[in-house]
């Protein structure tokens, strides 16, 4: 049997991706660039989220680093992918 404490850190860090991918598609609908842009910095800060809960998750041993090490540089790229469009943004 799975412990509770470790579905309900499983579940958080899968609320947290759906928030990122919500956060981006509600972006998506913003009138102005402004919005948009304040919709971006929110997905970016949610991507450190995920990225930090991982860690923590690894050093308390709730997940094996091998789990968690493949999935920090997806979000590393991720986080530089929502700030190069966020500068694009201002380049208008």
């Amino acid at each position: 049997m799975v412990p509770k404490t470790i579905t309900r850190k499983t579940a958080k860090v899968a609320a947290r991706k759906l928030t990122l991918a919500t956060r981006r598609r509600e972006g998506s609908g913003s009138v102005s660039d402004t919005d948009f842009a304040k919709f971006l910095n929110i997905a970016r800060r949610s991507i450190f989220e995920v990225a930090n809960m991982l860690m923590i998750f690894t050093r308390e041993k709730h997940l094996l680093s091998t789990e968690s090490e493949p999935l920090l540089p997806e979000l590393a790229e991720q986080s530089r992918m929502v700030l190069a469009f966020r500068k694009t943004l201002k380049a208008q």
